[in-house]
């Protein structure tokens, strides 16, 4: 059924002297086919924004957890290549391997 028709069945006979039945004549008649699908691109836009930005801060964020575990493993290996060049350097004979360091006499 047709909005018009549907208008003019709703109003009746004396429609045209109704100021709110000319204002919703002249609202279909002015809209074009396509005004729901503004409505239906304005809401997907707005959703489709948020879920870009959504997922930029989550591929953001999983770099930067990237970057800071990789940076601690690569200190943790630093350091232990460091203790295993500590253990394999030489030690003097009579090192009693204490950490006490000894106290000078004056």
């Amino acid at each position: 059924m047709n909005l018009l028709a549907m208008l003019n069945w709703v109003y009746g006979p004396a429609a045209q002297s109704d100021p709110y039945y000319l204002l919703l004549r002249d609202f279909i008649v002015l809209m074009p086919w396509w005004y729901p699908f503004i409505w239906v691109g304005g809401i997907a836009t707005f959703f489709g924004y948020k879920f870009f930005r959504r997922f930029l801060w989550r591929q953001s964020h999983k770099r930067g957890a990237t970057r800071v575990r990789d940076r601690t493993q690569r200190l943790i290996a630093i350091q232990d290549a460091e203790l295993a060049i500590t253990q394999l350097l030489r030690k003097p004979a009579n090192d009693n391997n204490s950490e006490a360091k000894p106290i000078a006499v004056a």
